[in-house]
Parts: structure tokens; C-alpha cells; sequence
């Protein structure tokens, strides 16, 4: 997969939109039913697998960075982190140009509703301890 799959996850994991992100523990989902009542990410990803494909993957080989560059090359990712401020303007940024990001901010209020919906899943259904 390519880094829009990267960026994507990074969105998703605090937009409460999936269940496959919400909670703190598998048991906690499986106690609120997340699976029969919410959509996973990977079901909704599916549809996008063309885009987010890496098309220069090459199966069965392993790539290995020598550990003298394992840190020497840390930085800020642009593509998650400063895509959004003034300067990305000048960067190339794919991740805020996709159509997965745009049909994502045409169903933002979406995210809204399943957050009140989970939170009211969850007054019903407190889990047992």
C-alpha cells in the first residue's frame, strides 16, 4: 500500500467513524457488540484499494535499512503533520488531494452521528466487569 493508506489510518483513527479504533481494548469492543453494530475500516477500504495500492510493490522482498540509518533520516511527516498549514501549499501533498480524503470530508457530519450513536450504544449496554 502506498502512504495515502498511512494518512487515511492516521485520520481515521480519531475520527470515531470505524469501530476497528474506538476503545482502548479488543474486549472492550467485543462487550458493546462494536463488530455487529459499526463498520470496520478495512471493509470501507476495500473500496478504495486501487488508490492506495503501491504499485511498485514487489511480494517476497525484504527490505532491510542498515542500522546506521535507522535514525539518521527521522523527520516530521509532511504528509500527515503539515499538510494542512500555509506552508504544504508549495509541497506536493497526495494526501489531501485524494478523492478517499475528499469523499471523507463530504461525510463528516456522518462521523458526528456514529459518535453519538456509539456513545448512546454504550449508556445502554455498559460493559460488565
Amino acid at each position: 500500500f502506498n502512504q495515502g493508506l498511512l494518512c487515511l489510518l492516521a485520520d481515521e483513527l480519531y475520527s470515531c467513524r470505524f469501530g476497528t479504533f474506538l476503545l482502548s481494548t479488543q474486549q472492550e469492543r467485543e462487550a458493546l457488540r462494536l463488530r455487529d453494530t459499526t463498520t470496520s475500516i478495512w471493509t470501507y477500504l476495500n473500496g478504495y484499494r486501487s488508490v492506495l495500492e503501491n504499485r511498485t510493490f514487489v511480494a517476497d522482498q525484504v527490505l532491510l535499512p542498515t542500522q546506521s540509518s535507522l535514525l539518521r533520516g527521522v523527520t516530521v511527516w509532511p504528509h500527515v503533520f503539515l499538510r494542512w498549514s500555509a506552508q504544504a501549499s508549495a509541497v506536493d501533498i497526495p494526501c489531501a488531494n485524494s478523492q478517499v480524503f475528499v469523499d471523507n470530508e463530504l461525510r463528516q457530519p456522518s462521523w458526528r452521528l456514529s459518535h453519538s450513536i456509539l456513545s448512546l450504544l454504550a449508556e445502554l449496554n455498559p460493559p460488565k466487569h
